[in-house]
């Protein structure tokens, strides 16, 4: 049962290097992040882990991606209503940065931020492989949790990767602000409250799966102590 999972994550492993290395020629601090993040995964597929642990796990990853799209429809909005913000600069109080200009400062530090991509990196092999090894155990009821998730996940994901991940490899990559990388961003602030709104889904049916699976051993001793007392009945009668 673990032999799938464990493939998965050294498919993971040489896919996500491979794409870094040959297609977009990052350094060597970006793959030195993805061994890391795999390695930080590789506890999930030891013999030993409750899987029970799993739906906790994407819980907390899921809301701290939560918090980060929160803050980047902060600038999102900023591009999309084109409100110019303050330089702190003085000029007597007219001098201002466009919002293009203020996005692309946010978006290249926070894209080039080795902690940002390391926690991301996580979170997408622990829905991955943490969703494939959910619904290979279980049952059926847990298996259906699952399957909802990975559908909300997968529908969230790819409005996400087509409409905003194309756009930060332009601008991660970026030296000089052009303020074209942000036309038509419109789609970019749709796309991360769609999902923004996956994610919620997902922290929601995290959270009833862990309620599932905590009162089934409570469910399972109520029918062992009913069985008891209808065997214990007839004796005391006789």
């Amino acid at each position: 049962m673990r032999s799938a999972p464990r493939a998965a994550w050294a498919a993971s492993l040489c896919a996500v290097l491979g794409w870094l290395h040959f297609c977009l020629g990052v350094g060597t601090t970006d793959l030195v992040v993805t061994v890391v993040a795999h390695v930080c995964v590789l506890p999930m597929l030891a013999a030993r882990f409750d899987r029970r642990l799993l739906p906790s796990f994407g819980c907390a990853l899921c809301g701290v991606c939560v918090g980060f799209n929160l803050v980047d429809l902060c600038f999102d909005r900023l591009i999309v209503l084109n409100r110019a913000v303050p330089d702190g600069t003085g000029h007597g109080g007219h001098g201002s940065l466009t919002p293009r200009h203020v996005a692309w400062f946010y978006y290249t530090t926070m894209l080039n931020s080795s902690h940002i991509n390391l926690t991301l990196l996580v979170y997408v092999l622990v829905s991955s492989i943490g969703s494939m090894m959910g619904l290979m155990d279980g049952c059926a009821t847990v298996r259906n949790y699952w399957l909802a998730m990975c559908s909300v996940a997968a529908v969230g994901n790819t409005f996400y990767v087509s409409y905003v991940v194309p756009r930060y490899v332009t601008i991660r990559a970026s030296t000089t602000f052009s303020p074209t990388d942000f036309d038509n961003w419109e789609g970019v602030f749709f796309a991360r409250i769609f999902l923004i709104g996956a994610l919620l889904t997902c922290i929601y049916l995290s959270f009833a799966l862990n309620l599932t699976q905590s009162s089934a051993p409570a469910v399972a001793g109520a029918r062992k102590v009913t069985d008891r007392s209808d065997v214990a009945a007839p004796l005391k009668q006789s």
